[in-house]
């Protein structure tokens, strides 16, 4: 209960519009967390269920609501009979007790079926409100959910969506009216160069998948295993070489002729236990795989970032904290835990051995990484804050000292990805949603400077009672999506950094979550959440990816959007949501191709 309270101090403080059986939570102290339902639209004949349940649970997933106010295990309606329901407002019902186990996806559903039919069929439902009740959760896609965050290009928690979708063949899409241009712009497997005007430098942000000439390399965290795979005859691929893995590899780094893997050691017993491993492996003439150094790092790896031959290995860590008794008589001792994230700096030398060179902590977790040619920027919550408000860090690494830190900045919301951040000419760019729903998303720019970090200016109350989605700088240009009912795509002005402006607008159903800008074309991935024409459901969540035209920044058009699997499943889903690496975009040859889910 610890998670759910934090977030609804700021991250998911429940309050929709009003539609049929609506749910909402209320607290009001640490404590007391209230389910309060409303319903606007009359129902009849119809079976109501109030059920907690837990997506990743193998056992008492279900716990229901029943007439008596009293939980009870399993997936059973609140009555023993078909009711009908008239219109009433909004009142409490019950406490919300119930424990989500951390890192597991937990939900609160209220859903009225037709009688005797399948609760969990959703052709069946007449009215619905799912909450999700964890940052985990917030993340789903799950047909009649609220509320839900923007996914950020990786799952923090590593939760295996196939415990609840099947999944569908690859689907290859064409882009249509895409330039004509020598230029592939797609999901960052190989090195990326950014430019500043102190010059150029390579950076990385890596995979688990690398393709050198004929050769794929294969971090397998299913099988703890790195491979090797030959791919010169593509229908025969064959494994040429592997090596078992200490823990989970979740990053694969190519440098001269060492692959080095960032790996998770996880002690199911202690998240403070558990560590980062690191090993670099060379491949001998006869394929053989020759670990040339490990090394083990306190945390859980989270993730990291390539500049030159540096690697910036972020963990998250706890401390407990024994709290001192202020009673006369103690029964037990109380800990407090204090969480943390550490960043290390690893220098690979020539010999293929790591070295590590600095190391730095920030209170918090949850981060959103990105890296630029001069910099590192880390924004994350700080519990302090109870998730109220974002710190970002920006660390200058262009000194002799790899990891130099500017003064923190806070900002009053939520930076939901590392696509939302920006710097440029000494200028930290940041969009973020906002403390309080209402109020909008705001975009404000920073003036770096190592003794101080001033705000240049800012655009605020975007799009209020929205929430803050997909984000794409280029250049003095900013494309920021929002969504509640509809999807705007907002282009802001940059080159007056004391005064950005907004330019353009335009509104379409759905939202995106991934934006690839390219010449004057913005391709995006998102959710189409229309129901067709003929088509016999009340909703729809499906992937879509759409094409826009935005050569003229005050008048952006959408060009194309297609919906795969339209009139054939209600609900969709793809790893392309979560991390941009998922999508191959080619725009000289006019198609991407991403997995979808259903």
């Amino acid at each position: 209960m610890s998670i759910l309270h934090s977030l609804l101090y700021g991250i998911i403080l429940l309050s929709f519009s009003a539609q049929a059986l609506q749910l909402n939570l209320v607290s009001n102290n640490d404590t007391d967390t209230q389910i309060m339902v409303s319903n606007d639209q009359d129902l009849h004949d119809v079976e109501v269920y109030l059920v907690w349940f837990n997506l990743d649970a193998t056992e008492n997933q279900f716990n229901s609501l029943k007439a008596s106010s009293r939980w009870e295990k399993g997936l059973s309606p609140v009555y023993s009979q078909p009711i009908d329901i008239s219109k009433f407002e909004s009142f409490k019902v019950a406490n919300l007790n119930n424990f989500c186990p951390q890192d597991q996806r937990c939900f609160l559903a209220l859903i009225a079926v037709e009688a005797g039919e399948n609760p969990i069929d959703t052709n069946y439902w007449q009215a619905s409100s799912l909450v999700p009740l964890n940052l985990s959760a917030s993340r789903e896609r799950l047909p009649g959910q609220q509320f839900f965050l923007p996914n950020d290009y990786v799952n923090r928690y590593n939760l295996p969506k196939e415990a609840v979708y099947n999944t569908v063949d690859n689907i290859n899409m064409v882009v249509d009216e895409a330039p004509d241009v020598d230029m592939v712009d797609s999901a960052p497997m190989d090195d990326t160069v950014e430019t500043a005007e102190s010059g150029t430098v390579t950076t990385e942000k890596p995979d688990i998948f690398r393709l050198i000439g004929d050769k794929l390399l294969y971090a397998n965290a299913a099988a703890k295993r790195f491979q090797v795979i030959d791919v010169a005859d593509f229908t025969n691929p064959s494994l040429i070489g592997w090596t078992e893995l200490s823990g989970s590899p979740k990053e694969l780094y190519v440098l001269n002729d060492y692959y080095i893997l960032l790996q998770v050691n996880y002690d199911a017993n202690s998240h403070s236990s558990s560590t980062t491993e690191l090993v670099v492996l060379q491949q001998g003439t006869d394929n053989t795989l020759n670990t040339v150094h490990e090394m083990t790092i306190p945390g859980v790896f989270i993730e990291s970032r390539r500049r030159g031959n540096y690697i910036y290995s972020v963990s998250q860590q706890w401390d407990y904290i024994k709290e001192e008794c202020t009673q006369q008589l103690c029964v037990s001792d109380k800990y407090t835990t204090e969480r943390y994230l550490t960043i290390n700096v690893l220098e690979l030398q020539a010999d293929g051995k790591l070295v590590l060179v600095d190391e730095v902590k920030i209170s918090g977790d949850s981060p959103q990484i990105a890296i630029f040619s001069d910099n590192l920027v880390i924004a994350n919550h700080d519990q302090g804050d109870k998730w109220q408000t974002t710190q970002i860090q920006v660390f200058d690494l262009t000194q002799s000292d790899p990891l130099v830190e500017f003064p923190t900045i806070k900002v009053p919301g939520q930076v939901p990805s590392e696509f939302h951040l920006s710097v440029l000419n000494q200028q930290l760019r940041v969009v973020y949603g906002p403390e309080v729903r209402t109020d909008g998303s705001t975009l404000a720019v920073y003036d770096l400077s190592p003794e101080q970090v001033t705000l240049a200016g800012k655009v605020d109350k975007i799009a209020p009672g929205e929430g803050l989605f997909a984000t794409r700088f280029v250049n003095d240009r900013a494309f920021v999506v929002t969504y509640e009912r509809t999807d705007p795509l907002w282009v802001i002005d940059l080159s007056d950094s004391s005064n950005p402006t907004i330019l353009g607008e335009l509104i379409i159903p759905g939202w995106s979550e991934k934006l690839f800008f390219h010449e004057d074309r913005l391709f995006a991935v998102g959710i189409d959440d229309e129901t067709k024409e003929n088509e016999e459901i009340k909703r729809a969540r499906r992937i879509a990816v759409s094409l826009f035209n935005v050569e003229d920044p005050t008048n952006p058009t959408l060009i194309n959007r297609i919906t795969p699997l339209v009139g054939e499943v209600s609900y969709s889903w793809s790893p392309a949501l979560d991390d941009e690496r998922a999508l191959l975009l080619n725009w000289q040859d006019s198609f991407a191709a991403l997995p979808i889910n259903s």
